[in-house]
């Protein structure tokens, strides 16, 4: 688990609503933690440290949900 009490940067916001919704979307697309990151954000660790508890900024929570909603538009 990420000690966040060691360092939290004060515009980081909790990722856990967004994971959900990542994992819905990597479950219906049969899409591996790895692709995403690395398609979503560039880094393919991402999914594994959000399910570690890694906090995120609202820059990348927003490109994440943008990222969600174009596989939507793709995937259906």
């Amino acid at each position: 688990m990420i000690d966040s009490t060691r360092y939290t940067r004060p515009d980081c916001i909790d990722a856990g609503p967004i994971l959900a919704f990542i994992e819905k979307r990597l479950a219906a697309t049969s899409t591996p933690p790895s692709r995403f990151g690395r398609q979503a954000t560039g880094d393919p660790r991402f999914v594994f440290d959000l399910r570690r508890g890694r906090r995120i900024t609202r820059p990348v929570a927003y490109r994440v949900l943008r990222f969600l909603d174009a596989m939507e538009a793709r995937h259906g």
